[in-house]
């Protein structure tokens, strides 16, 4: 009998552990080591399928599968769409350098060509655009992303001045106790470094600070 109730302990604290951190706060901010004195607009646009075609809500993040494989999904702690908290990220990290930085929110699957219209609205000396083509995280026994973003700078015309690009699936780790928790801390964690990484690309610095 002691060995089924601890086998029963075993099991509630894995599958408590794999459905905890059920929603992923984008809140944390990309380091960015960046000097100019230009203005900027970021918007993130949302182009996932899914969320495109109202498979899911734009707060979507990715599915916690549990200790039995049964999907769970991951939204955004703040209940926000994703493209939002992420544009708030890359705004906020701008302010705490000094630059003048604004937003812009765009609608899922709005066209490239109507998504700089709205980011011309604000008058900046750049602008930054951000595509959302995948981003899915899967936890089960580690934690996946699976992605594809674009990264793009345009003049105040809209004239493109440098883009770039990340895709591919990628192990985030695990931890087989806490794996929820432990997706809910990389997640957001791996978009801040993905921001850094396209920020601390020589022709993006070169562009910027020119």
């Amino acid at each position: 009998m002691y060995i089924k109730l601890f086998l029963l302990t075993i099991a509630v604290l894995l599958f408590s552990g794999c459905v905890a951190g059920n929603t992923h706060s984008y809140t944390v901010k990309p380091k960015l080591d960046l000097y100019f004195n230009k203005s900027v607009t970021v918007g993130v646009l949302d182009n996932r399928s899914e969320i495109v075609l109202n498979k899911e809500t734009p707060d979507h993040v990715g599915y916690n599968r549990g200790a039995y494989g049964i999907p769970f999904t991951i939204t955004t702690e703040s209940k926000k769409p994703l493209a939002v908290d992420m544009t708030k990220c890359i705004v906020t990290a701008f302010s705490d350098i000094g630059i003048t930085a604004k937003s812009a929110e765009l609608l899922p699957g709005t066209s490239i060509t109507d998504s700089l219209e709205i980011l011309k609205k604000n008058s900046s000396d750049f602008l930054i655009l951000l595509v959302l083509n995948r981003w899915q995280m899967t936890v089960y026994h580690s934690t996946i992303v699976d992605h594809d973003v674009t990264f793009t700078i345009y003049d105040k015309l809209g004239k493109v001045l440098v883009a770039r690009e990340k895709s591919g699936e990628l192990n985030l780790g695990a931890n087989p106790f806490a794996a929820g928790s432990y997706a809910s801390m990389v997640s957001p964690e791996y978009f801040a470094k993905m921001m850094e990484s396209f920020f601390q690309n020589r022709g993006v610095i070169a562009v910027l600070e020119k």
